[in-house]
C-alpha cells in the first residue's frame, strides 16, 4: 500500500469566499471539481523525493498578499484566474517540523524544528548561497514576492 501523508489548508474558492480543508474535511466541499483541485494539493506522496524534505506544517502566517488575493481577486501585477488559480491555497510563510529527508538531501536537514518562507536562490552569489540575501532578480517564491510566483 503507497504511504500518504495529508496537509491542511486554507484554500480561496472565491472572492471573500475561504475553506479551510483536510483528509477529514474533503466530502464538505460540496463542488466535485474543487473537491479534487484541493485532495490534490494536500495529498503528498511518500516516500519523499530524494532531493526534497518533508516537513509537518505546525502554523502558516497570511501574508498581506494573501489578503489582497482574498479581497480583490489580485496582488500587485498578478491576477488570480478563475479557471486557472482556484481553488487557490493562503500562507506560505511557515514553520513546522522536518519529518522525512530524501536521500540525496545534504546540510542541516532533518534537525527538528524548521521555517520556511518558499523562497529560492539562485546560489550563484555568495550571500545567497548562505541564504542571508533579501531580494534578488534571480530569487522566485511560492508566492507573488517575484515576478514569476
Amino acid at each position: 500500500m503507497e504511504k500518504k501523508y495529508w496537509n491542511k489548508g486554507a484554500f480561496m474558492t472565491g472572492l471573500n469566499t475561504m475553506i479551510v480543508a483536510d483528509e477529514q474535511r474533503l466530502d464538505e466541499i460540496a463542488d466535485p471539481v474543487i473537491r479534487e483541485a484541493v485532495r490534490k494539493q494536500l495529498e503528498v506522496k511518500l516516500p519523499v523525493h530524494p532531493d526534497k524534505v518533508l516537513i509537518k506544517m505546525e502554523c502558516v502566517g497570511v501574508c498581506g498578499s494573501d489578503v489582497h488575493y482574498f479581497h480583490e481577486g489580485q496582488c500587485g501585477t498578478f491576477f488570480l484566474d478563475p479557471g486557472r488559480d482556484i481553488p487557490y491555497m493562503l500562507g506560505h510563510e511557515a514553520a513546522g517540523t522536518v519529518v522525512e529527508v530524501g536521500a540525496n538531501v545534504t546540510g542541516r536537514a532533518g534537525q527538528g524544528s524548521t521555517t520556511c518562507a518558499g523562497t529560492s536562490f539562485s546560489g550563484r552569489r555568495r550571500r545567497c548561497r548562505a541564504a542571508t540575501c533579501a531580494m534578488w532578480s534571480s530569487m522566485r517564491t511560492s508566492a507573488s514576492g517575484s515576478p514569476i510566483p
